[in-house]
């Protein structure tokens, strides 16, 4: 981790920057939190103070990261920012080995963690590691919605790298044939939108 232009660290972080474990370890957390050098965000989970009211989505998708290892930002978090689906989302979806709900009440954050095997989390077509946090490429996070939810409603797919989604596609229809079959049809319905326009 690139600890330089870190603002939420995890309890290991926190450790490997200062070199100290066990009650050294707490003795020194409580007296950062009680002079205001760093805010507990959850167990295990920490903001420098000084950056609490200015984190942005690198901060965010960093933050989703450390909660649940491995585990990669996704979904309609990542359709959303790159402009495949155009509704709105007041949380971040994660990618993880557990299906659970967090809210971040000092951050006034809603992280989604939707569950996939750990077989399909580690493999590593489709992911992106930016700064200090991984998130999947659109067309990853098209399969992972598919795998998820099976048929669904994507407003743009201009953007759309058919030949990686197909790569992709084949690693999750090993699993679950729907997807396959999904994406065929999701494809299908793209070049007919493709002659119309």
């Amino acid at each position: 981790m690139n600890f330089i232009n870190t603002k939420v660290f995890s309890s290991n972080d926190l450790k490997l920057m200062w070199g100290v474990d066990g009650n050294s370890f707490k003795k020194r957390v409580s007296y950062n939190i009680k002079t205001w050098k760093i805010i507990k965000l959850r167990k295990g989970l920490y903001v420098l103070s000084s950056f609490i009211d200015d984190l942005d989505f690198q901060d965010i998708f960093s933050l989703a990261n450390i909660i649940y290892t491995p585990s990669y930002i996704s979904y309609e978090t990542v359709t959303q920012k790159e402009w495949l689906t155009f509704q709105d989302y007041n949380r971040i979806f994660v990618a993880s080995n557990y299906t659970k709900e967090i809210n971040i009440s000092k951050l006034e954050l809603d992280i989604e963690f939707i569950k996939l095997p750990e077989w399909l989390l580690l493999e590593p077509i489709g992911l992106v590691n930016k700064w200090n946090y991984t998130i999947a490429t659109p067309e990853r996070a098209v399969c992972d919605i598919l795998y998820r939810s099976g048929n669904y409603y994507f407003d743009n797919l201009e953007s759309i790298n058919w030949k990686l989604l197909e790569e992709i596609w084949e690693v999750y229809s090993n699993y679950k044939k729907k997807v396959y079959k999904l994406v065929l049809l999701l494809k299908k319905q793209h070049e007919q939108m493709a002659e119309y326009s």
